[in-house]
């Protein structure tokens, strides 16, 4: 009785979330996040088949309630959901269950997306399309709050080029958005169930969270193909990479930045502000990403030491 009731539990929150975020665009980007944490609840209490259950249940009635369409767009979430609940029991690194997750919507997204409009040409037409209309839009806000018409003129002339760029790197916006919707459900997890934090974030504490040292190498890379490769084909790729790892850098910074607030007790309202001025100020999302990257070095954390051994730290 206790599994049924779970079980429907789950898919009724699920659809609850889904629904709610497809339908209230508002409050879809809140919402959405929250349809994939009751399937992964259930999974990690349950089982990974207990959570497979609830994605399929939530299909079928998704299917009798808004047809194929609608399962359509679910599947974006189960893409997700899938890699992570067959991670679970396992020894798997935070960053490795993030980045499948990830992958995993971008991939299903993407093909989705292809087969609506066609052709790749006909998706980046569309794209293109979208981006020049809310481009033109915000010059029209910009005219009405007072900026000169010869700014707004410079403005227009590079509207081409932002939306050659903001094209370019879609794939890597898509990915650092999934990554970011897959690592808030798991410091979720993490908080309704304690107990299971060493399995869901390797070392137990986000706070602690450092990436792999050999991932530097794809940084490094990826900004040296940049810049000295030519091929406009090999810019887009490198600075698509470039992307993703400086989004990893900045998740370790802003696990160092939290790291100090919990040492620290800082008042939670100043943290609240404090993360809203990282994420929502460029340069200080520059900085956090500066800040995680050389940590690699610097252990600003000092978390080498508390690897160490008594006898190796003497």
């Amino acid at each position: 009785m206790d599994i049924a009731k779970n079980l429907s539990l789950s898919v009724v929150l699920t659809l609850l979330f889904f629904l709610a975020g497809v339908r209230i665009p508002l409050l879809g980007i809140v919402l959405l996040p929250l349809a994939l944490h009751p399937p992964l609840a259930l999974g990690l209490q349950s089982g990974p088949r207990m959570g497979m259950a609830a994605l399929l249940l939530a299909a079928a009635v998704l299917y009798f309630i808004g047809g194929i369409d609608l399962v359509l767009s679910y599947s974006v979430l189960i893409a997700i959901m899938v890699p992570l609940l067959l991670s679970f029991g396992r020894a798997v690194a935070v960053e490795l269950r993030v980045a499948a997750g990830a992958v995993g919507g971008v991939a299903v997204s993407s093909a989705l997306l292809w087969a609506s409009f066609g052709s790749l040409s006909g998706l980046t037409q569309a794209a293109r399309e979208v981006l020049q209309q809310n481009l033109a839009a915000s010059l029209a806000v910009y005219s009405k709050i007072g900026f000169s018409e010869g700014d707004l003129e410079q403005l227009g002339e590079h509207i081409p080029a932002i939306v050659k760029l903001v094209l370019g790197i879609l794939p890597a916006l898509a990915f650092t958005g999934f990554a970011t919707v897959v690592l808030f459900n798991l410091a979720l997890l993490a908080h309704r169930f304690p107990g299971q934090r060493p399995c869901l974030l390797s070392k137990g504490d986000l706070r602690e969270w450092k990436a792999a040292e050999p991932a530097v190498w794809l940084f490094i890379a990826s900004g040296f193909l940049y810049l000295l490769i030519s091929s406009d084909a090999v810019k887009t790729l490198a600075l698509n990479f470039f992307l993703v790892s400086l989004t990893l850098y900045f998740f370790q910074g802003l696990a160092i930045v939290s790291y100090y607030f919990h040492h620290k007790k800082v008042p939670f309202f100043l943290r609240g502000l404090g993360y809203a001025l990282l994420v929502l100020e460029q340069i200080s999302m520059l900085a956090v990403a500066g800040l995680g990257l050389f940590d690699l070095w610097m252990d600003f954390r000092g978390l080498n030491k508390k690897d160490l051994t008594p006898t190796q730290v003497l």
